[in-house]
């Protein structure tokens, strides 16, 4: 648990950000004259900055503040704002004008006046005059980064996973470009665990479309403070007719015609074969994972149509090889065919499946998931000749806490991630005895050997 990231997570949202932009923040103060939201963005870390905004939402006191500022251009973090009890009930109240002189920062990409910085305490003034904001409706997810600090709202993203940690409840969302982690920060005044919309956000499921506001706080990309959710009654993973549920279609004979939808999660790069053109697919809907062997498609479709993130319906030959359950969609006489619905987009989060790392039977179940698996050691990174891009194999090794050890042997398609990604490059580059987790698409060949598509290595 990573104390500074809970400690430094804001969601309240009463108010926000709403109407037009007005002329830049430059009042005379006590501290003398406060820097435009621009002129604050653009100032170097570690200098002495003076701002100025209106309280639009704060963490409950606890020897200081942390509150959300906002002018009518943008929006301030300040974390840990010296001030007694009193002063926090009486004048850092939400709506209120207040002048900040303090260290200006950066943590995990988050913007911010850091008032106990040693030697550098923040100070502050109330000023006069009173403001609350509406919320900046946002088009996308990739929008939040250039809103930072203010109060925002997205309609119609996607749930894709929820979790607590710690005191807070998580949850990603998608757009089906993007998916990110926002959070319920149980600190803030309006969002304890108590809250409406703490439980409401405990209560989503896969593929819930909800509307959200909040503060746009970042911890490396944009992680919104959430203040407020509703639920749309709609769910992207309702089944249509004669389509297969993930344990149908785990319970049909091997050389059956199976229909099935999901969302593209990831795929092998377009080729063609015997003048047919194909492509490779790892596909996932609400309970399971699919992975699609050789679609037939033409490449206009596969770069236009079949994109990541692209609902879809496929019908093939379900078949098995070495253990990996698949559609093969080049089955001579049954090959498959797919539609393409254009309803929703969806991105699948990772499901943390590292517990079952000693339990490679139990793990081996989550056939074609998209898994993070934590705690392997490298053992290997060997590669085999190939014309163009060799695939690198990863020997690892996983020592559960009663010294049972289990080998793994993993793999980077470079079909799938190839020799100028980063994955491929931090793949190349490990050593025996290096500590990794991986992310990636739980392959079966005789045993569980996940396709990687992120490596990171824990220093």
């Amino acid at each position: 648990m990573n104390f500074r990231k809970i400690a430094s997570k804001l969601t309240f949202g009463l108010v926000a950000l709403g109407g037009l932009a007005l002329a830049a923040c430059s009042s005379q103060g006590k501290f003398g004259k406060s820097l435009s939201h621009q002129e604050y963005m653009d100032t170097k870390d570690g200098e002495t900055v003076i701002i100025e905004g209106y309280i639009q939402g704060r963490r409950t006191w606890y020897n200081g503040a942390v509150v959300y500022l906002q002018d009518d251009n943008g929006g301030y973090f300040v974390y840990n704002l010296p001030c007694t009890e009193e002063e926090y009930k009486t004048q850092l109240k939400v709506g209120n004008k207040i002048q900040v002189k303090g260290y200006k920062t950066s943590w995990q990409n988050e913007v911010e006046i850091l008032g106990d910085q040693s030697g550098k305490e923040a100070e502050w003034n109330l000023m006069s005059g009173t403001k609350t904001y509406q919320a900046k409706k946002l088009a996308k997810l990739s929008d939040g980064l250039a809103n930072q600090n203010s109060f925002v709202a997205y309609d119609g993203l996607i749930v894709s996973n929820v979790y607590e940690e710690g005191r807070n409840v998580y949850y990603d969302v998608t757009d089906g470009t993007d998916l990110y982690t926002f959070c319920v920060e149980t600190y803030m005044e309006l969002t304890p665990k108590t809250s409406e919309t703490y439980s409401t956000v405990k209560s989503l499921t896969k593929g819930d479309v909800i509307n959200v506001e909040g503060f746009q706080y970042v911890y490396g990309t944009p992680q919104l403070h959430t203040t407020k959710v509703v639920k749309q009654n709609k769910n992207i993973f309702n089944k249509g007719t004669g389509v297969l549920s993930y344990s149908e279609f785990l319970a049909k004979e091997t050389g059956s015609t199976v229909k099935i939808s999901g969302y593209i999660m990831d795929r092998q790069s377009w080729w063609t074969s015997n003048e047919q053109g194909k492509a490779t697919f790892y596909i996932a809907d609400k309970d399971g994972a699919y992975y699609v062997y050789n679609l037939p498609c033409t490449q206009d479709e596969f770069n236009n149509k079949l994109k990541i993130g692209t609902h879809v319906i496929v019908e093939g030959y379900k078949t098995i090889w070495h253990g990996e359950v698949e559609i093969q969609g080049d089955q001579s006489g049954k090959e498959a065919t797919f539609e393409v619905l254009e309803d929703y987009k969806f991105l699948a989060s990772a499901t943390d499946l590292s517990a079952l790392l000693s339990k490679p039977t139990e793990l081996a179940k989550h056939n074609n998931e998209k898994a993070l698996l934590k705690g392997l050691e490298v053992v290997s990174v060997s590669t085999k000749p190939s014309d163009d891009d060799p695939d690198l194999y990863l020997s690892l090794k996983y020592t559960a806490e009663n010294g049972t050890v289990t080998e793994y042997s993993f793999c980077v398609e470079s079909y799938l991630r190839g020799k100028n990604t980063d994955v491929y490059k931090t793949v190349a580059g490990l050593k025996a005895g290096d500590k990794v987790n991986v992310t990636g698409y739980l392959y079966i060949y005789d045993q569980v050997n996940t396709h990687i598509i992120d490596c990171v290595v824990v220093k």
